[in-house]
């Protein structure tokens, strides 16, 4: 089947909120070259082979298999492996330089949860390319690890099979990958609970790329980590290897998958162009209004300056009540209109002034309303009863004036914004 257009409409809302987690599988068909483009282990089996013929390495050539080949060759370098690490990091450097386009085309949009099932770092690449801010960890199957902290609106980027920069945490023989494959499964070391509920949390939907879901182990990881039948779940089938009959009952049943008949690549084009066509491009100007009281502009201040460190890379243009350009009239009510993000440094004094706009922003799905606590204020008395509740940075509780460590602060929120603002 094809996705219908309400299919559509409800999926791209999902991801539009935030509430699509992106799973990566290693079938992912990415490196392009004379033929058809081929996954990462596929290229990474044949370096090996190649430098196995080159070496005289005694190993079967009829068997393609990357954990076989990579077991034959590590065997040179017996007692220690280390020395493999090397090759891994050699790998790395010579084939996996150029994004491939469907992770060009995968990071503009905004998965508030990415999992990577490969170690290649192309999804982190075209993330940086793209200027967003977000927060990567990786899960290493041979000692636990102190995760970093990460806020729910953050993008994270999770390596569940471990990191080739970090060539320690990825198993590339049978007996590793089966070693792997237990400690997730039993919690040895666990996967970090920050991680885990990000799968868990309702309504959450799931969009899987590059599996080939006869492999036995994906049951065991994906429903050890919590991924369940939420809602809807979508993976397009074609291109990839046939789907057994009860591997895919299983999933259907136990996951909520939905198989499509599209080709990996084209479903993500289609995606792309869907969800621009709505939400704008990734890489466009993306226009803030932001208001703020007089009284506040050494906060506004702090603010702007770690937006402009953070956000650097993004085309983003910031305008204010106050703002001018040389030979430019400036209204700040036509400026709001066409604002794409408004950000309100809440205060009572503010509120008062800016009602109108608050209000607007709050109704209108056209401009993504973003809080700042700056000065105590009764949140359920600005905005009732309404279900459309925005976002509040840093929270509700803890408004700006007044604290020691402000600089600090207004650090993480411009983070937070350039993570959330897509």
């Amino acid at each position: 089947m094809r996705l219908n257009e309400l299919q559509w409409t409800s999926f791209l809302r999902s991801l539009n909120k935030g509430n699509c987690c992106l799973v990566i599988g290693p079938d992912i068909k990415c490196i392009a070259g004379n033929g058809p483009a081929e996954s990462v282990l596929s290229k990474f089996s044949s370096y090996l082979k190649s430098q196995m013929e080159e070496l005289a390495i005694d190993h079967d050539a009829n068997e393609h298999d990357f954990y076989y080949r990579a077991d034959r060759y590590r065997r040179r370098y017996l007692p220690s492996s280390n020395d493999f690490h090397e090759d891994i990091t050699a790998f790395v450097h010579n084939h996996l330089t150029d994004v491939p386009q469907i992770y060009q085309n995968l990071a503009r949009l905004p998965f508030r949860t990415v999992c990577s099932l490969i170690p290649d770092p192309f999804f982190s690449l075209a993330l940086h390319g793209l200027g967003f801010h977000f927060v990567e960890d990786h899960y290493d199957y041979k000692l636990k690890r102190e995760p970093p902290k990460v806020d729910n609106e953050t993008q994270l980027l999770y390596y569940m099979y471990g990191k080739y920069t970090n060539p320690e945490s990825v198993a590339t023989t049978p007996e590793e990958h089966l070693e792997l494959v237990k400690n997730i499964v039993s919690s040895d070391p666990p996967v970090p609970d920050n991680v885990r509920s990000r799968f868990q949390k309702v309504p959450v939907s799931f969009l899987f790329l590059g599996f080939d879901f006869n492999d036995w182990h994906f049951r065991l990881v994906l429903k050890s980590i919590g991924i369940r039948k939420l809602s809807e779940s979508y993976f397009p089938e074609v291109g990839n290897s046939q789907i057994a009959f009860i591997a895919r009952e299983y999933y259907t049943g136990n996951m909520g998958i939905t198989f499509l008949s599209d080709e990996t690549e084209s479903f993500v084009q289609e995606c792309v162009s869907r969800y621009e066509v709505l939400n704008g491009a990734a890489d466009r100007l993306i226009r803030i209004f932001i208001d703020y009281h007089p009284q506040d502009v050494e906060i506004f201040n702090e603010l702007s300056r770690h937006l402009k460190i953070n956000c650097g890379d993004r085309k983003f243009k910031i305008v204010h009540p106050l703002y001018q350009e040389v030979g430019e009239a400036f209204d700040p009510d036509d400026e709001f209109k066409l604002a794409d993000v408004y950000i309100p440094m809440i205060s009572a004094e503010l509120f008062l002034a800016c009602q109108d706009r608050i209000q607007e922003a709050n109704r209108n799905r056209k401009i993504k309303l973003i809080i700042i606590n700056t000065r105590e204020v009764e949140f359920e008395a600005i905005f009732g009863g309404d279900t459309n509740r925005p976002e509040v940075l840093p929270n509700k509780a803890e408004p700006l004036y007044g604290r020691p460590d402000l600089t600090k602060l207004c650090g993480q929120i411009a983070k937070t914004l350039n993570a959330i603002i897509r």
